[in-house]
């Protein structure tokens, strides 16, 4: 019986041998895949796995891709308007130089100016995704923010990153499709800075931390008489009304009993006058007490100290020492580097700062020199909106740089794009031959199957049917 138990064994073992491998078949044909589960094949789900990670990894750096292809394209749009925009400022701006219009008409451009830059300031706020496009890594936040007076705007200040923010887009690759939006809108290419007054000071040593266009006001502080000043003195006026500034020479003839500041007009006086007043060539004046005068000839040298600001006031420095220079702060604690040496005459000194310029701020300044909000001469109002439009064209060829840098960007996004989809479409590809089942060949070896299954029943049938009679016959 051993035999026939080995014969019985091996039966059953072809049957469900056979039935497996029917099944796997029919598995096959039922659901078009070669490889359902690793022992199918160990290699190639090995490899199936690999491809479909592969291919996996390469849908999120297309993802990251579109949307930052999307991100960059809305960019390019807010550019491409803002410039648009910037060349109607151009042309208000250059007409109004003419000198063929009245204060009235560049009331008019003003209103103009005025709300173009309400329009710019909506396009550097812009959105893609709930993500703010300008404002760096700092998506939530809005890069722009308005600081207005009795509705006006009067300022502008970046309050985003100062970093864009960086996704992979490729293995081992990042880029970018959010700005930086104080890169985008403002030079950044320092120059020194440009006096454009006639107050006689000058361009200090050392970097300058303000931009754009500011005023610097010159103001007259305090009168310092030096020894040996012959008895004169400073009269009770003078802080409050002296307006030189500077280093001056008093000259007191004891002959013709006069004075002479610089080389100003002479002014006679009487011993005993506690208030003389003497000017400069420029028609700046100072006050002299003369009754403690000693009677002799004598030239004295005046100091004339300076109050100095660019922020109308908000902060003040004070200048004593007209040998070196100054710096002087603003309430933010920007800083305007000057030379002093060469004051001659106190007033507003309007300075430049090229290669600072931000959009926001000569469109603020162009509208205010179109109002004239300063009572400047029309000389001189039409000879700073000239440098405005010097400015204005700063700013646009900044921007038109960036505008070229984001289309460049976007190609270089195209192109990599389609190389991942290929590379996706090969892995996929890959992976699809790998795991799927020949439908043709699965048939025809479906077909044979099913007859062996069925022959090796027919047998298994027969034989297990015998019996000790079948063979005692």
């Amino acid at each position: 019986m051993s035999g026939w138990g080995a014969i019985f064994n091996n039966t059953v073992s072809a049957v469900l041998s056979h039935s497996e491998h029917l099944a796997r078949l029919q598995e096959q044909a039922s659901t078009g895949l070669r490889v359902i589960r690793g022992s199918d094949d160990p290699t190639g789900a090995a490899r199936i796995l690999q491809l479909r990670t592969q291919a996996r990894s390469l849908e999120t750096y297309t993802q990251n891709i579109d949307a930052v292809i999307l991100s960059l394209e809305q960019a390019s749009a807010a550019l491409s308007s803002v410039s648009d925009s910037l060349v109607r400022v151009r042309e208000l701006a250059t007409q109004a130089t003419t000198g063929t219009l009245n204060q009235s008409n560049r009331d008019a451009i003003a209103g103009e100016i005025d709300g173009i830059l309400q329009q710019v300031i909506t396009e550097a706020n812009h959105r893609s995704l709930g993500r703010f496009i300008f404002s760096g890594h700092s998506v939530s936040t809005a890069p722009y923010a308005v600081e207005t007076t009795d509705g006006t705007i009067t300022a502008v200040t970046y309050q985003g990153a100062r970093t864009d923010l960086q996704v992979p887009v490729a293995r081992g690759v990042e880029y970018s499709g959010l700005l930086v939006g104080d890169e985008v809108f403002r030079s950044q290419d320092r120059r020194d800075p440009l006096f454009l007054g006639n107050t006689g000071v000058k361009a200090g040593a050392g970097t300058s931390s303000v931009s754009g266009d500011i005023y610097l006001d010159i103001r007259h502080s305090s009168t310092v008489f030096q020894a040996p000043a012959a008895g004169l003195a400073k009269a009770a006026a003078s802080d409050s009304s002296d307006t030189i500034v500077g280093l001056h020479t008093l000259v007191v003839n004891a002959t013709n009993q006069t004075l002479r500041l610089d080389d100003g007009p002479t002014v006679s006086f009487t011993l005993g006058d506690t208030d003389v007043t003497v000017a400069t060539p420029a028609g700046n004046v100072m006050h002299v007490d003369v009754s403690g005068w000693d009677g002799t000839d004598a030239t004295v040298a005046v100091v004339a100290e300076v109050d100095a600001t660019i922020d109308d006031g908000l902060t003040t420095t004070t200048i004593t020492d007209f040998s070196s220079d100054a710096a002087v702060a603003n309430a933010d604690g920007k800083l305007l580097r000057i030379d002093p040496s060469g004051i001659t005459r106190s007033g507003i000194e309007p300075v430049r700062v090229p290669g600072t310029y931000d959009l926001f701020g000569t469109l603020i300044n162009i509208r205010d020199l179109m109002l004239n909000e300063r009572g400047l001469s029309e000389d001189e109002q039409l000879s700073l909106l000239g440098g405005a439009v010097q400015s204005l064209q700063e700013v646009t060829d900044g921007i038109s740089r960036q505008s070229a840098a984001v289309g460049a960007r976007l190609q270089a996004m195209d192109s990599l794009k389609a190389s991942l989809d290929e590379i996706h479409f090969a892995a996929k590809t890959e992976a699809d031959a790998t795991q799927e089942a020949d439908i043709v060949t699965v048939a025809t070896e479906l077909a044979r199957a099913q007859t062996l299954y069925e022959m090796t029943l027919a047998v298994s049938s027969r034989l297990l049917s015998m019996s000790l009679l079948d063979f005692l016959r």
